[in-house]
């Protein structure tokens, strides 16, 4: 094995997150094994353990049955970015998927919309709630939506009538965004009725994965956990509309310029009878058989499998 792969994670130690969740525990180990059998010695680092020029101080192993700390230097030859806690250094001399470019436009939600304004719903960045008040009138859907630029869970989203909006809704009105409502109660042929998210998965402008999630009990936020996924439907290329994967395409003209990347696009349709971007993630959740059932979720984590031994062995 003349290649080593990084796979990179915040936590500082052996088990802790996401090894301390026996789904990625799971996954993770099956990936690297799938790596190994290409000839591709695969390695976990983790928080501040890099050094310089490619090298880490320690590393981590799978051993066929659990993790386990190697206390010796490693040089590496690609990096695979699963910071969650975005702790990781700006390292510029060592191959990175994703690129920390590529991954900042993606976190930064305001970015996203300034390079993918054709496919977005109208976006106003606040620093103030007196900002707030001189840009409503610039939304013209009854709703609005109201969220963090940076954060990257379901919270501190707001879908509320614009007379309802009180300063109260954040202690701080810093890097907030004003969007219009993209209304997806809309139906699309033999997938889905009402409110939802199709969520395209990318790996180096290929198609790798798809599901649709659906809101529920007439919610405005299509929310889901690993604990209730009966709201969701796990999709093959062929279940994709044309039209949808054409603006992937157009999507992905854009980022030429990053030679190796992944991320999650998610879409809804709106009933203006158009596919909008709701927001990238370039750090989407690898797949387990358990949740995202076993005839689908190897799709995904294969064609990272494949994507890195083609690259790293060319």
């Amino acid at each position: 094995m003349n290649k080593i792969v990084w796979i990179y994670f915040s936590e500082p130690e052996t088990l802790w997150y996401p090894l301390n969740n026996s789904k990625f525990f799971e996954s993770y180990s099956e990936i690297i094994e799938a790596l190994e059998k290409k000839w591709l010695k695969t390695v976990i680092v983790r928080n501040n353990s890099y050094i310089w020029d490619w090298f880490f101080s320690h590393y981590f192993i799978w051993n066929g049955k659990t993790y386990e700390k190697i206390n010796k230097k490693i040089k590496l030859d690609l990096l695979w970015n699963r910071d969650s806690e975005n702790l990781i250094p700006k390292i510029d001399d060592l191959e990175v998927i994703n690129n920390f470019e590529f991954d900042e436009i993606c976190r930064d939600k305001f970015m996203t919309y300034e390079l993918f304004k054709e496919f977005s719903a109208d976006t106003f960045l606040l620093n103030s709630y007196d900002d707030l008040l001189e840009n409503i009138d610039n939304i013209k859907s009854e709703k609005v939506v109201l969220k963090p630029r940076f954060w990257e869970r379901c919270e501190w989203i707001y879908i509320i009538k614009k007379e309802e909006i009180k300063k109260e809704l954040y202690e701080n009105w810093t890097n907030i965004l004003l969007q219009e409502f993209l209304d997806s109660s809309n139906w699309i042929d033999w997938m889905v009725e009402w409110l939802h998210e199709i969520n395209i998965y990318v790996i180096n402008w290929e198609f790798a994965w798809a599901r649709l999630k659906k809101a529920e009990n007439w919610n405005l936020i299509c929310n889901i956990s690993w604990e209730n996924n009966s709201l969701v439907r796990w999709l093959k290329k062929q279940d994709i509309p044309k039209e949808l994967l054409d603006e992937i395409k157009k999507i992905d003209k854009k980022l030429e310029k990053f030679p190796f990347h992944l991320y999650r696009a998610d879409f809804v349709y709106t009933n203006k009878l158009e596919y909008k971007i709701i927001e990238l993630n370039s750090r989407p959740w690898v797949m387990n058989k358990n949740t995202e059932w076993q005839d689908y979720y190897w799709d995904f984590n294969w064609k990272i499998v494949d994507t890195i031994a083609n690259y790293l062995n060319k």
